[in-house]
């Protein structure tokens, strides 16, 4: 009965962890806009039938730890990349692309506090024209107690040219339903 008590207990303790964990980590986002990335290579023409690949960030796992005023992120993410129309351009060639990517530290106030740049590097294999590609990342924030570890946030996405942007908002808007008539006004 005693050994049933401290199985109890334990397991107890380890369902709070992530709750504990989850209250006391910073938050850590991805905003739709930067989370993907069309390569049309040298043309500016983006109609799909010049899509050389397509790039997204999926599945996000993170974990924290604190330690001496310190709160360590560890972040696994994962790249779904696609080759486009334009993507090979013989059957025999193993395309390379080189998909930039950001990840920004933001402190409780809204400023950006520390942003670098990485690159999720990616060949697609001659038989293959979709890959998953995972990155592991550790981000270390200094903080001043485990508790204002939670008011900082952790962004990631994709660090996309001024043309880039633009597609993805064009893209966000034409994937919107319009409104309905009730929501129209005058």
């Amino acid at each position: 009965m005693k050994h049933l008590k401290h199985l109890i207990l334990a397991l107890g303790l380890m369902m709070a962890s992530p709750v504990a964990m989850a209250e006391t980590c910073p938050g850590v986002e991805i905003p739709y806009e930067l989370s993907t990335l069309s390569d049309f290579g040298n043309t500016t023409d983006t109609k799909s039938k010049n899509l050389a690949s397509h790039v997204k960030l999926s599945n996000i796992q993170t974990s924290c730890t604190y330690k001496n005023k310190e709160v360590s992120v560890d972040i696994k993410l994962a790249f779904e990349a696609a080759l486009g129309p334009k993507g090979r351009n013989h059957s025999i060639e193993k395309p390379f692309f080189s998909y930039p990517y950001f990840i920004a530290i933001i402190n409780p106030w809204g400023e950006v506090i520390a942003k670098e740049v990485f690159a999720a590097s990616m060949t697609f294999l001659l038989d293959k024209h979709d890959m998953t590609y995972y990155e592991g990342i550790s981000q270390i924030i200094p903080v001043s107690s485990k508790l204002t570890a939670k008011n900082y946030k952790i962004l990631i996405g994709f660090q996309l040219t001024d043309e880039q942007l633009a597609y993805n908002r064009a893209e966000i808007e034409a994937q919107t339903p319009p409104p309905t008539t009730d929501e129209q006004t005058p």
